[in-house]
């Protein structure tokens, strides 16, 4: 199959009190969009995430410039990535949930949704999201995206 026939894959989920919502992976400009909109929520996420000083160490070893930040992520579970993002941002988790379902202006139906069909939505976003790659491996790009979002910042400061 040529790239031009390929649909993203995506799951569909009955809602509660009826209708539902087919939800999709993050593809990396909507990864890139949330590094931007929500840097630093997504560094404190990931820092609870791991509960590990070496995230936040390598994340600030690459805001710095160094090439090699020395980072190795383990395999993240997609539950726990889950929940955590539900207890720590759950207004990011609205945001994910409302664009991989390819509607955006849908913010606030997407906060309003109860926790479990949230938790399930998240599970399998990620599960989408991560389907050629571990969550350790999307944390490196991730990281590396905010490394570049960091020197884009510092060189517009420096240009005006």
């Amino acid at each position: 199959m040529a790239l031009k026939g390929w649909t993203q894959p995506a799951t569909s989920f009955d809602l509660p009190g009826g209708g539902s919502v087919a939800v999709r992976g993050l593809s990396v400009d909507k990864v890139a969009a949330l590094v931007r909109e929500d840097r630093d929520t997504l560094q404190a996420l990931f820092g609870k995430l791991t509960g590990r000083a070496d995230i936040q160490a390598a994340a600030e070893k690459l805001a710095a410039g160094e090439e090699d930040a020395g980072l190795d992520v383990a395999d993240i579970g997609l539950g726990e990535v889950a929940a955590a993002a539900l207890e720590q941002a759950p207004g990011l988790c609205a945001k994910v949930i409302a664009w991989a379902a390819g509607e955006p202006e849908a913010l606030e139906e997407a906060r309003e949704l109860p926790f479990p069909t949230q938790f399930e939505l998240l599970v399998e976003i990620g599960r989408l999201t991560f389907e050629t790659t571990s969550p350790g491996k999307f944390l490196e790009a991730v990281i590396t995206l905010m490394r570049s979002a960091n020197l884009g910042l510092a060189a517009a400061k420096h240009l005006s």
